[in-house]
């Protein structure tokens, strides 16, 4: 994804980049630990949780739809 054709970006942010490894790469993490879980989800939402910043590190530390900072 280039960074002129992402709307979550403005001209001062770093260009986002392999998100898709990056998030499968967190995902085999996740499995790892918690082999159980089914939906990735219910691990990254808590934002006191130990995947929440991983995740967020992903997307520049923004909303993963809208862009907001969170």
């Amino acid at each position: 994804m280039t960074k002129d054709k992402d709307y979550r970006n403005t001209q001062y942010c770093p260009v986002l980049s392999h998100i898709d490894k990056k998030k499968k790469e967190l995902e085999e993490e996740i499995k790892l630990e918690c082999p159980r879980t089914k939906i990735i989800y219910n691990k990254v939402r808590e934002r006191k949780g130990k995947y929440h910043d991983k995740f967020a590190e992903i997307y520049n530390k923004k909303c993963a739809y809208c862009g907001a900072l969170w």
